[in-house]
């Protein structure tokens, strides 16, 4: 790589191509920190090792001190020392205040203040006024102060609830008017005398567009210079409490462990006026600008700076004894990951010993919905903040009734009752046949991998199967006897749930020279065009469902889409896609023989560009459609004048998204959630959707929860496949092989997959 430099200052020859060795050195030093810091683990302790019980608080059990006053001292000088650029080098200049290593002697030893910041402003989700109201609770003589951008527009929305928190935290007006003071974030005063003042005072100096996708940063860098300036406890707008805070000025950091990797926790600090960390997760807040400037994102967040600055200072090879030693219990300030996850969904009854720890050792735990009506978590909030649980309805606050779960598994129980329309109406079956009388009753499957791998198919052809008894199921496949070797356990268990299986399944091997035979493709594939694409093998599976619906007719259907009902009342149809807004190619009804076909195979060859992601795939199917069937009327009238437009060509009916693409691309997380919180959705998909698009190309490399809607949706309709394999096998993985790492080595992906 060529470096050409465009400017030089005034230094000597010598003097300057010293000074930039060492500024080259020691940013590649602290870039190679930047980008390995996971991989350095925190030192635990044994039992043996650990902190006496005598000395922790009996009511919150932890908190040893994470750094000695001394090492920071001399952590804080040294990072004085670092070279910078001339920007930052005028940080430093404008900011010279060094923080304390020692706790001013006029500063109490109880915490001053708890302190909420809502970094989303304007706004404040229902849910999280619970940690308001917990700590209002738990805490009757410490201040509650929730900052917030637009303060006084936030007091006004949440007046009611205000009233009544007052009413019964505040009776004796011991806080002033209101229990929880509302103060509006100054940011000029909070960053004034920081490091972090030049860094707010360039932000402002940005477009508006660049400063609001920071907003979050910068309410994380507010709370660092707020956290700096008082000190006090800090949980985060989520953090429930369920016991009192403790009465020592420790300094307390919990750290967790996910996915393998032990981490410290923003959910809740309690921190020093002063302290030397804080001061230094501000430098490291900053160290993230300065090599990742103008991307906004997680990167330069609490989190990462508080465990940037802890792991600067704890290196592997010689972690000083105090700074790098950690009791355990630290951790059990907040809920473990687990515990936290189950109390969402299970009943109070099936939580008993982890809520009974829980009440008993720590502070609280963080809240994330969806959560479950009747569950440990519904229960907690009912104790915890009584005032929120009465103010606001049930589904503002994320509980679900499992209503909608329970519907959505009684149809799944009966599969092949509920005929749908392309508009949604509800037919009978003989009605359904009626429409699609011209359609042959065949359900054509492309698998065009060297290999068999993603179990996951499998679902595809079972629930088709399964919701269309009298259509018979076409797979064709690149490598027909390894697929048959693989899936062959899944058959036996099929065939015995369905015993007309075997004469309702056909393997067939994918012939490109007998499909392309006599088709506008012919030339496209033996010229070797198709070989000139980043993706020849998906760019042949768009060509090949073009001929078999040309000369075979039928449904198809990609091996991503998952039959909730039958595909009878559909007719002769194509289904539209949202966001992007496209008619898709992974479904079609069609005639054999269509005139829409094979319009579709001549598109395909003219406009062929293998370089270009989706050219010869939905957008084919858009510009066909737009250039035969959404011309002017006097257009249209002209093509079936010279004959190139049938009268029939473009009498089909296109279905809305939620009849096969209910959940969107940009959405295809909504796949990954509980089930347990998303029953409305199920209820709703199983009421008005032929089938679901899961976006297999989208999820992959992703881990995939058991109990998660995909994992949900495929249990009930591909029983048989759960019965051939354990969910492992199928890519479904519990929360605690997600967490350690096991997921990741899922065999069920191929490079080359093309759905």
């Amino acid at each position: 790589m060529k470096l050409t430099i465009t400017s030089t200052p005034s230094f000597g020859g010598r003097s300057f191509r010293r000074l930039f060795v060492w500024t080259c050195l020691l940013t590649f030093i602290a870039f190679s920190s930047y980008h390995t810091f996971k991989r350095v683990r925190i030192k635990q302790v044994s039992d043996k090792d650990a902190f006496p019980m005598d000395t922790v608080n009996a009511t919150f059990m932890h908190a040893p001190h994470i750094m000695a006053e001394t090492a920071l001292s001399q952590s804080c000088a040294a990072f004085q020392n670092e070279v910078s650029t001339a920007y930052w080098r005028r940080v430093e200049q404008m900011n010279t205040t060094q923080p304390p290593a020692k706790l001013p002697d006029n500063v109490s030893e109880k915490p001053l203040e708890i302190v909420f910041i809502n970094h989303v402003g304007r706004s404040m989700d229902p849910v999280n006024l619970c940690a308001l109201e917990s700590a209002a609770r738990h805490n009757p003589t410490l201040k509650i102060t929730l900052h917030s951008k637009d303060a006084t527009r936030l007091q006004i929305r949440m007046q009611t609830w205000r009233n009544r928190i007052n009413f019964m935290y505040n009776s004796n007006q011991q806080f002033g008017e209101d229990r929880i003071e509302f103060v509006e974030s100054n940011f000029t005063a909070a960053f004034d005398g920081t490091i972090l003042a030049p860094w707010y005072a360039e932000l402002l100096e940005m477009n508006s567009t660049l400063f609001e996708a920071q907003s979050t940063n910068l309410m994380a860098a507010y709370q660092l210079a707020v956290m700096w300036k008082n000190g006090g406890v800090f949980p985060n707008a989520k953090f429930v409490s369920v016991n009192p805070l403790p009465p020592l000025a420790e300094r307390i950091i919990a750290f967790q462990s996910y996915s393998g990797e032990k981490y410290f926790g923003d959910s809740f600090l309690s921190l020093r006026p002063r302290d030397a960390l804080i001061w230094i997760m501000m430098k490291k807040f900053l160290d993230a600008f300065r090599y990742k400037r103008n991307t906004p994102g997680w990167h330069y967040q609490l989190g990462p700076s508080l465990n940037w600055a802890i792991h600067s200072y704890c290196s592997e090879t010689s972690p000083p004894a105090v700074l790098c030693t950690f009791d355990p219990r630290s951790g059990e300030v907040l809920f473990s990951f687990d515990d936290a996850f189950a109390a969402k969904t299970k009943p109070w009854t099936d939580m008993c010993p982890a809520l009974n720890k829980l009440v008993n050792t720590a502070v609280g735990l963080t809240l994330n919905k969806p959560i479950f009506v009747e569950s440990a978590w519904n229960t907690l909030m009912d104790i915890n903040c009584p005032v929120v649980v009465s103010s606001f309805a049930p589904k503002a606050l994320g509980f679900y009734d499992g209503e909608g779960c329970a519907t959505f598994e009684q149809r799944a129980q009966t599969p092949g009752t509920t005929f749908l329309t392309a508009s949604g109406e509800e037919i009978s079956e003989s009605q359904a046949s009626l429409l699609a009388s011209n359609i042959p009753k065949r359900i054509n499957f492309l698998l065009f991998n060297d290999h068999f791998k993603n179990l996951r198919y499998l679902c595809s052809i079972e629930s088709a199967a399964r919701q269309n008894p009298n259509h018979d199921i076409f797979v064709y496949a690149k490598n027909a006897p390894d697929f048959l070797k693989e899936s062959v356990n899944w058959f036996l268990h099929a065939e015995k749930r369905n015993p007309g299986l075997r004469n309702q399944l056909h393997i067939l091997d994918l012939d490109w020279d007998d499909l392309f035979r006599g088709t506008p493709l012919e030339s496209w594939w033996r010229r070797g065009t198709w070989m000139q694409s980043r993706w020849p093998d998906q760019n042949l599976g768009n060509a090949a469902r073009l001929a078999i619906l040309w000369k075979e007719g039928g449904v198809y259907l990609d091996m991503d889409i998952i039959s909730l009902n039958p595909v009878s009342g559909m007719g002769r149809s194509l289904a539209w896609q949202l966001r992007p807004n496209i008619l898709n190619n992974a479904y079609f009804s069609l005639e054999k023989g269509d005139e829409f076909a094979w319009r579709m195979m001549e598109n395909f060859v003219s406009g062929f560009n293998g370089t270009i992601w989706g050219r010869n795939g939905p957008r084919m199917v858009e510009r066909t459609h737009v250039r035969y069937c959404r011309p002017n009327l006097a257009l249209r009238l002209l093509n079936r004048l010279t004959g190139n437009l049938s009268q029939k060509m473009c009498d089909f009916n296109i279905a809305p998204s939620e009849r096969l693409y209910p959940i969107a691309f940009n959405h295809k997380k909504s796949f990954l959630k509980p089930a347990r919180g998303s029953c409305d959705l199920l209820k709703t998909m199983s009421e008005r959707s032929i089938g679901i698009h899961w976006w297999n190309k989208g999820l992959k490399g992703t881990n995939v929860g058991v109990g998660s809607v995909l994992e949900t949706v495929m249990k009930n309709h591909c029983p048989a496949m759960f019965d051939a394999y354990y969910p492992e096998e199928i890519g479904f993985f519990s929360e605690d092989a997600i967490r350690t790492g096991k997921a990741k080595f899922w065999r069920g992906y191929e490079k080359n997959d093309g759905f």
